[in-house]
C-alpha cells in the first residue's frame, strides 16, 4: 500500500509540474511592422479621413501591423490589439484588432492605421487570456 502510494503521489507530482510548465512557458510571440509615410504622399486616403487637403503637409500616415504568433499547446483566447496614443494624433481606423481567438502554435495578423502629427514611436501590446489568466506580449 505504500509503494502504490508513492507511485500516485509522484505521477500527481509530475502531472501538476507539467502543467505549471506548460500554463508558465506559454504566450504570444509579436513581430511588428510600423510603416510611416508623409500624408502628402498618400493624399486621397488623407482627405477620406480628415475631410480636406488641410495640414496633409504636417501629418503622417502611420501603418502599424502586428503578427502574433501562440507558442503554447493551449489557446489564446480574446485577443486583441491595443495601441498607446500621443498628442496630436487625429483618427485611428482600419483597425484590425480582435477580439478572436488563436489557437495552439498558430497565428493572427492585427492592423490599424493612424493619421497623426507626432509620428514617434508608440507602445503597442496585444492582450488575451491563457487557461483563463489574463496576459501581456509587448
Amino acid at each position: 500500500m505504500k509503494t502504490l502510494a508513492k507511485i500516485l503521489a509522484g505521477i500527481t507530482i509530475l502531472v501538476v509540474a507539467i502543467l505549471a510548465y506548460l500554463i508558465l512557458s506559454s504566450g504570444l510571440s509579436l513581430k511588428v511592422d510600423v510603416n510611416t509615410v508623409s500624408a502628402a504622399q498618400n493624399l486621397p486616403e488623407y482627405v477620406q479621413w480628415a475631410g480636406s487637403e488641410e495640414g496633409s503637409t504636417e501629418h503622417s500616415i502611420v501603418y502599424i501591423t502586428v503578427e502574433a504568433k501562440n507558442r503554447s499547446l493551449i489557446p489564446a483566447e480574446w485577443a486583441q490589439l491595443n495601441f498607446g496614443t500621443l498628442d496630436g494624433d487625429l483618427v485611428a481606423y482600419d483597425l484590425v484588432g480582435g477580439p478572436v481567438d488563436i489557437p495552439s502554435f498558430g497565428s493572427e495578423t492585427f492592423s490599424v492605421t493612424l493619421i497623426t502629427s507626432n509620428p514617434a514611436p508608440r507602445s503597442i501590446w496585444v492582450s488575451y487570456y491563457l487557461a483563463g489568466r489574463e496576459s501581456i506580449s509587448e
